[in-house]
């Protein structure tokens, strides 16, 4: 919702002024972290970020550290296999469509799949998954629509319980 810069030892004052765009962070469901890996401080500025998202009680958001500008280095690093991240060029386009697969991936990890066929005549369940799911994919077959989405646990709960009313 928000593009947030760090600036370590960063006064007081000016964080307190700044206090209502960071706590936005605490409402996230994911943080890209974009990062500007051809800054020879890169090191140093993850770790602010991580010091304040932590002093935020944001430190466990599932995060994708975002290493934009890799159109500058001469080779693009491999991505630690126990973090989420993405090698990009923002410049270029490139490396944008794995970090939309990514960010996918990440938002709808807590959710599970459906699959499942809504008969027409009952529009409020097929509201329901446009309201509170993620369509995958729909499709209107004689007896009803047949629709693919990700929904969270209480959400498939109260679906199910529409559709046995």
């Amino acid at each position: 919702s928000d593009t947030v810069g760090f600036i370590n030892k960063l006064p007081h004052d000016l964080i307190n002024a700044f206090r209502s765009t960071l706590d936005e962070v605490t409402q996230a469901d994911l943080i890209l972290h974009v990062i500007d890996i051809s800054s020879p401080y890169h090191e140093t500025q993850i770790r602010v970020v991580e010091q304040v998202l932590a002093s935020l009680d944001a430190g466990n958001t599932p995060c994708i550290e975002v290493y934009n500008k890799c159109d500058k280095l001469t080779s693009v690093p491999s991505p630690a296999s126990d973090k989420n991240m993405a090698f990009i060029s923002a410049k270029e386009g490139t490396g944008l469509e794995e970090l939309l697969v990514q960010t996918e991936s990440l938002l709808n990890s807590s959710r599970c799949e459906i699959d499942i066929v809504i008969p027409y005549s009952r529009y409020d369940a097929m509201s329901f998954v446009y309201k509170n799911g993620s369509l995958i994919s729909e499709e209107h077959l004689e007896e009803g629509t047949h629709v693919r989405a990700y929904l969270d646990a209480a959400d498939m709960g109260q679906l199910d319980a529409l559709l046995k009313k």
